[in-house]
């Protein structure tokens, strides 16, 4: 979060460590002691975060003085500074900062009855929650409305005030949250329907509505009466990032648009200019950010006072506030505020020979980034030991810092991350799926796939894994981009809320999918589908097979694991029953998406023209699916 002054990294398995600043307990070691400050305290001698007794973590976020946990079973725990209720326990006492308050002393956060938690933000002094019925609970401080109760009162620092008894944010009629960002005063929703919604404090149009009104503070400014950001005609949000006074959105084509304070160019437009905070500045009169020709956002996420941009080519900018190195340019410039700084005059990060950026993360004034091979670099400023690397010293403000020259954090033996405070959750990777069942028992023209077990629960994370094996040889770089595309698109599988990952060899090709859906979607039922497949399979001389695996894990306690093998070069089969448009469980619908999946992929393995094989994948070869 914007403003952070840690940094927590998940591990695989599910182990959290933090290091930096410790003041609070927010670091959650039972102390107030900064870690990664000194010699000795990174590596093994750093242990991960007492969570409770057989609990792991899935999902961190970061205040300003609070740290929030989202574990595997869809409890949520917070600790460090609780003086406004941030931490959701109905009092003002801090949390982590002494013996015997965390682990399995440590309550989970009281969100309602039964309801779990899905996505967790954390802003400087409130945290928002989006729970596992779409709705958006928020508690801590609301001075400037940022916690969207159409009042200024504090929630979650006086007994009474969480679960049944705080209600959800009104998003509006009918709407329901996907995603929540929360910034130094401010909160931002992207709603079900695409639209984003900002409330909180409006001073440097942070909130897009045109002016510096506050918005979420009184009655009247909330639910239908809160208005969607223009963000253009016919555009909507895909991702938000929200700093301590600024705000920007990935949109449906691209686009990346930032509004808000532009002091030091942090909104990327070559001035220092705020934007959103007049007429005329929102919608089609706002441009995108120029990120070079060609270039698109695939991540955004801002800082306190400066904007970082993954890019569709795996190359990482930043802009903004640049005094500390945490832009990473081995100088202390300030980008973004003068003409000819943007653009393809905007330089990638060098992040070392061969390297790419996988995720990228924004504290105050410093930046972690996870790279391709499962290493974290972090470069910025060093106080309290937030760069773990046992000083204090600043990294990315003189020449020689960066590339090559910056190493990796030592976060243990064998130890590799797979996700940090500012990445939307990651489950444990699910177990081996269950071995095929035998032809005879796969029966394609049922109107539900065969094998996919229903599962009707809310906070889905489904697992798909599809293998393509046989002569593949020449699916080529071009083929697993496309292929890569088309998949994404299929499964609505858009980072950061979704992880797809395609690997190629001359055996076959093999796509994991990680995605978080709702507890019911409406999709049409294909019940033709292995029909279609063999159809667009032209092959005699060889055999294509594709293997289908599907995972369901969710926040409850119910996990399902099926596998479904399907020979596609096989005779025609009889005809299909008709297609039908029906509201399906969630274990059903990801199982007949996936399947849908392996058409796409037969469709471009048709496409083969002789180009030169290369592996390309973007995750943490911890992880395999990130």
């Amino acid at each position: 979060m914007a403003t952070s002054k840690i940094s927590c990294v998940l591990l695989e398995g599910g182990a959290l460590k933090c290091f930096g600043m410790g003041f609070d307990g927010r670091l959650g070691y039972g102390n107030e002691n900064d870690i990664g400050d000194g010699a000795g305290e990174m590596g093994d001698d750093l242990l991960a975060v007492d969570l409770g007794t057989g609990r792991s973590a899935v999902q961190v976020r970061a205040g300003g003085s609070h740290t929030c946990v989202l574990l595997d079973n869809g409890d949520l725990k917070c600790f460090g500074k609780g003086e406004y209720g941030q931490l959701g326990y109905g009092n003002t006492d801090s949390l982590g900062d002494e013996a015997g308050e965390m682990g399995d002393d440590l309550p989970a956060v009281d969100l309602g009855t039964g309801r779990s938690a899905v996505q967790v933000a954390a802003g400087r002094e409130h945290t928002c929650v989006l729970l596992d019925n779409g709705d958006l609970k928020c508690f801590g401080r609301s001075n400037f409305g940022q916690l969207g109760y159409g009042n200024e009162n504090s929630l979650g620092d006086e007994a009474g005030e969480m679960g049944d008894a705080l209600p959800a944010v009104d998003l509006g009629s009918g709407r329901s949250a996907v995603k929540v960002a929360a910034g130094g005063s401010h909160t931002c929703v992207l709603l079900d329907n695409g639209d984003l919604k900002c409330f909180g404090l409006g001073l440097y149009g942070q909130l897009g509505g045109g002016n510096t009104d506050y918005m979420g503070d009184d009655t009247g400014e909330m639910g239908d009466d809160l208005p969607a950001v223009d963000l253009g005609t016919g555009r909507s949000a895909v991702k938000v990032a929200v700093g301590e006074d600024h705000t920007c959105v990935i949109l449906d084509n691209g686009d990346l648009k930032c509004f808000g304070e532009g002091e030091y160019g942090r909104l990327g437009q070559g001035n220092t200019n705020d934007l959103g905070d007049g007429a005329g500045e929102m919608g089609d009169d706002l441009p995108a950010v120029d990120l070079g020709t060609g270039r698109s956002a695939v991540q955004v996420v801002a800082g306190g006072r400066h904007t970082c941009v993954l890019l569709d080519n795996d190359d990482l900018k930043c802009f903004g506030y640049g005094f500390s190195g945490n832009l990473g340019t081995g100088n202390t410039d300030n980008l973004g505020d003068g003409a000819g700084e943007m653009g393809d005059d905007l330089l990638a990060i060098d992040l070392g020979t061969g390297r790419s950026a996988v995720q990228v993360t924004a504290g105050w004034i410093h930046n972690c980034v996870l790279l391709d091979n499962g290493d974290l670099k972090c470069f910025g400023i060093g106080l309290d030991g937030r760069l773990g690397y046992g000083n204090t010293d600043a990294l990315g403000n003189e020449a020689g810092e960066m590339g090559d020259n910056l190493p990796a954090v030592d976060l243990g033996t064998g130890a590799s991350s797979v996700a940090f405070w500012d990445w939307p959750a990651i489950f444990p990777p699910p177990a081996p799926p269950s071995p095929p069942p035998s032809p005879p028992a796969f029966s394609p023209f049922s109107p539900v796939a065969a094998g996919v077990t229903i599962v009707s629960v809310p906070a889905t994370v489904v697992t798909l894994g599809l293998t393509i094996a046989g002569d593949v040889s020449s699916f080529g770089e071009e083929e697993q981009a496309s292929l890569k595309s088309t998949l994404q698109d299929e499964l609505s599988c858009h980072e950061p809320d979704c992880f797809l990952e395609l690997r190629a060899s001359a055996a076959s090709v093999s796509v994991t999918a990680i995605l978080t859906i709702p507890d019911s979607v409406s999709i049409s039922v294909l019940s033709n589908v292995l029909d279609t497949a063999n159809a667009l399979v032209a092959q005699p001389a060889a055999t294509i097979s594709a293997s289908l695996g599907v995972s369901v894990e969710s926040a409850a306690p119910v996990t399902t694991e099926t596998q479904v093998s399907v020979p596609l070069a096989v005779a025609p089969p009889p005809p299909s029953p008709p297609s039908s448009n029906i509201t399906l469980p969630i274990g059903i619908a990801a199982g007949v998406a996936a399947v849908v999946v392996v058409v796409v992929a037969i469709l471009f393995l048709r496409r083969r023209n002789g180009k030169s094989m290369r592996t390309k994948g973007r995750g943490a070869e911890a992880t395999a699916a990130v």
